[in-house]
């Protein structure tokens, strides 16, 4: 938290994903048939649950992360403490999201959604709970996790639903 280390690693972190996405052929997509195309809020319409899920899981992530250390340190967490509270809900939505979607990609479509929205809600409550307790490291990670699946089955629910051009409206209508 002393000095601009973290935004450097940062950074080149971000710079090393971006080569791995060039060398991977991210630049070679192939776009359908633009006659295809349906009216931009036609799609918005259609992914009305998709955008409201992504609210919820960029006002979930935002809001925890420019909190959650301001919090660790009015309960009287070090310097060092909140910001590896920060440090472990990152390392949840970073490192678990993945694994968590995919046990939620085993339930119903309809459903997915709905089920992870609760359970971020009992993860922050459980961290409010477990706060004094060393059991705030795992939960804190399990809400980063959680608070990011939601992005990542919206956007799977998303590609689902549309192709061509209205999966890139509807993908940029989410991001």
């Amino acid at each position: 938290v002393d000095g601009p280390a973290g935004f450097l690693i940062g950074g080149i972190l971000t710079f090393i994903g971006g080569i791995i996405m060039i060398a991977g052929g991210a630049g070679e997509v192939q776009l359908y048939d633009e006659s295809e195309r349906k009216p931009f809020f036609a799609v918005l319409w259609q992914l009305r649950i998709l955008l409201v899920s992504f609210a919820v899981f960029a006002f979930s992530d935002a809001a925890t992360a420019d909190l959650l250390p301001v919090y660790g340190r009015k309960l009287d967490f070090t310097i060092s403490e909140a910001a590896l509270l920060l440090a472990a809900f990152l390392f949840g939505s970073t490192i678990l999201q993945m694994p968590l979607s995919w046990l939620f990609a085993k339930a119903r479509e309809s459903v997915q959604l709905p089920i992870n929205v609760a359970a971020i809600a009992l993860s922050y409550v459980a961290m409010v709970l477990l706060w004094d307790t060393v059991l705030v490291w795992p939960v804190t990670a399990l809400a980063g996790a959680l608070t990011s699946a939601i992005n990542t089955i919206a956007l799977a629910q998303l590609g689902r639903q549309l192709v061509g051009s209205d999966l890139i409206a509807g993908t940029a209508s989410l991001t």
